[in-house]
């Protein structure tokens, strides 16, 4: 997985990126060279010593290739910028995080199909992953190990999603793994089960493996921030 560097001087250029490229979520040209129409990279947005990591699309759109982001991640950016505004937050995301290491994994699917494609498109990646097929046989595993990542099918046998998350609180802050949802269809109700389940981040089936690995960067690079931030505390 590519990944390109957007490096702003200050946040009026940034509000001026998000000003001018708001009607089709475009960060402006890709400078990286050889990417493809449809090509799925992660991009740093860094300003005022604080860096942002998003998934984004490579789009032909007459005039060369630009980047593009979905509605959800230029909202992200959007809160980015404000949160560099606003001094008492200025440190949220603080810069100089390295790229994350290939972080543990657990996917939970009660499809064997998408257990299956999941982790071999993540293994292809350099992650290790991890998978099971029940919130029971999840909760169980999050019990005795370590996972950066909750990859969590929305489809469960034995357990509501949202009644898993809550499980998931439950756990030591320092156990407790991000959450990428995976929603069964493009339903509005799908995705405001995802939202009000209060995963960090959602794909919708189906879904191109190359967006699943830049959604799975950035949710790991946001990770790493945070802990670093608490580190710094």
């Amino acid at each position: 997985m590519r990944g390109v560097c957007i490096n702003l001087s200050d946040t009026n250029t940034l509000r001026e990126l998000l000003d001018s490229g708001a009607q089709d979520r475009d960060l402006g040209p890709c400078r990286t060279a050889d990417v493809n129409d449809g090509e799925w990279l992660t991009v740093d947005v860094s300003v005022a010593g604080n860096t942002v990591t998003l998934p984004a699309r490579a789009c032909e759109m007459g005039d060369g290739v630009r980047l593009t982001l979905s509605d959800r991640d230029w909202e992200r950016l959007a809160q980015f910028a404000h949160r560099c505004t606003c001094p008492s937050a200025s440190k949220e995301r603080p810069s100089g995080v390295p790229h994350p290491p290939r972080g543990k994994i657990l996917v939970v699917s009660a499809e064997s199909a998408v257990r299956e494609v999941v982790a071999a498109t993540l293994g292809c990646a350099g992650f290790a992953a991890a998978v099971t097929s029940s919130a029971e046989e999840a909760v169980c595993t999050l019990q005795r190990q370590v996972f950066d990542l909750l990859i969590l099918d929305t489809q469960l046998p034995d357990s509501p999603s949202a009644a898993l998350m809550q499980r998931l609180n439950e756990l030591p802050e320092t156990r407790r793994p991000g959450t990428l949802m995976l929603a069964s269809g493009p339903s509005m109700a799908d995705k405001a089960e995802v939202q009000q389940a209060g995963a960090d981040d959602f794909l919708v089936a189906p879904f191109r493996r190359q967006e699943l690995v830049a959604r799975v960067l950035s949710l790991l690079h946001s990770i790493a921030r945070g802990r670093q931030l608490s580190g710094a505390a």
